[in-house]
């Protein structure tokens, strides 16, 4: 009973402390104590009191959930006097307005969701459709600017092709025609290699020709067409043709095999070429083979314009006209 009575008075107290807040107007002290009552009170008076004090607090703070709950509470009592009409019409009002706001605020929130989410995507839409064109319009242009650079190297390709075959051809024509006259000069062309004699010119160039190592060489340029199939161009990266290359044992041989069948060609190369280093004095041996530009260019491991570059020095050293394997037949 004690308890009972101590409990009242704490409450008592807290309904007084909670008014004084309230019309101090600090809300949330003032909410702190009058919840207790509203809460734990047995009076209907004091819990009638503390609702409607909790009810204009909720207004102020824009608690709109727990409005409802004091509304409810208190639109019982709006019956009991009829002084207490209007209250019971504003209580009314209240809860429907505050009912309708909150539908309102519900509805307004769904329409910004909605219409954000539309807005994200359409912007996606529209990023990827330029971003598509951009991309269309950029490779468009690399593949126009591609076909033209593969038509311009392939015309270029064409006339490189065209002149070297001209040249080619132009050069095996000179050197039949020369073959042709030295044999025609030299019908009986004597030299000795220890015990052996030659009647002909053709009889000892035909013998240099079958000798090991040129038939070795010979052997090795005609495997590199073989393998490549197709014509090796003059912009070939010929290192990569390495397994066709001479050794220097085998360009060691060479050079004495032409000196064996040949022992005064040197010396009047020389004679007419005194800056004649051994570097040329192989690719003279190499020609004699009548090997094209290519293959030598792969058996020496020289780029192509390298090698044609020397060429050409030589043959203006000897004042050749007719090519230099032409012209190193016809001093045999």
């Amino acid at each position: 009973m004690n308890q009972a009575k101590n409990e009242t008075e704490y409450l008592s107290r807290c309904l007084f402390i909670g008014e004084v807040y309230f019309h101090e107007k600090q809300f949330d002290s003032a909410l702190y104590y009058i919840t207790h009552v509203y809460n734990d009170t047995k009076s209907i008076t004091s819990k009638k009191q503390a609702a409607e004090w909790l009810l204009d607090i909720c207004k102020t703070q824009g608690r709109d959930s727990e409005i409802l709950e004091y509304a409810n509470f208190l639109a019982p009592f709006a019956n009991q006097e009829e002084n207490q009409s209007e209250v019971k019409s504003e209580l009314t009002e209240l809860y429907n307005a505050f009912r309708q706001a909150n539908l309102s605020k519900q509805h307004q929130q769904m329409i910004k969701t909605y219409t954000t989410i539309c807005l994200v995507i359409v912007g996606v839409l529209i990023i990827g459709l330029l971003v598509y064109i951009l991309l269309y319009h950029t490779n468009r242009k690399r593949k126009q600017l591609l076909e033209k650079q593969i038509k311009e190297e392939q015309l270029l390709h064409d006339m490189k092709q065209k002149a070297l075959s001209g040249r080619l051809k132009q050069s095996n024509q000179k050197l039949q025609e020369t073959l042709k006259r030295i044999e025609n000069q030299k019908a009986e062309h004597k030299t000795t290699e220890g015990n052996t004699s030659y009647n002909t010119f053709d009889e000892r160039y035909e013998d240099f020709k079958q000798a090991q190592i040129c038939l070795e060489i010979i052997n090795m340029a005609n495997q590199l067409h073989d393998n490549i199939r197709n014509t090796l161009k003059t912009n070939a990266d010929i290192t990569e043709y390495k397994a066709f290359a001479m050794t220097l044992s085998q360009t060691a041989q060479l050079t004495k095999t032409v000196e064996a069948f040949f022992p005064n060609l040197y010396t009047a190369l020389k004679t007419q070429y005194p800056s004649l280093e051994r570097k040329g004095w192989l690719h003279c041996c190499l020609y004699l083979l009548q090997l094209d530009k290519m293959s030598i260019c792969v058996l020496l491991q020289e780029p192509y314009y390298t090698c044609r570059r020397y060429t050409l020095k030589l043959e203006k050293a000897f004042d050749c006209q007719q090519g230099l394997s032409a012209f190193l037949i016809e001093h045999l």
